[in-house]
């Protein structure tokens, strides 16, 4: 992978990560209903499916 490639991908999971999206809104409503763990648990499972998501991007990439 280039530094290009690196710094691309990191600029969009930072912009992705930190808008509004509906991930964010169901953690969020998730803890107000049903407490912290279970909206850290959902947090939890939404971070790795992501880092999941961009391994296979940068991965696919590569071949």
């Amino acid at each position: 992978m280039t530094l290009s490639l690196i710094t691309s991908m990191s600029l969009f999971a930072l912009a992705a990560s930190l808008s509004p999206g509906p991930v964010n809104l169901v953690s969020l409503s998730g803890s107000a209903r049903y407490g912290i763990k279970t909206g850290l648990i959902f947090v939890t499972g939404a971070t790795l499916g992501f880092i999941v998501l961009f391994l296979l991007i940068g991965f696919d990439y590569i071949t």
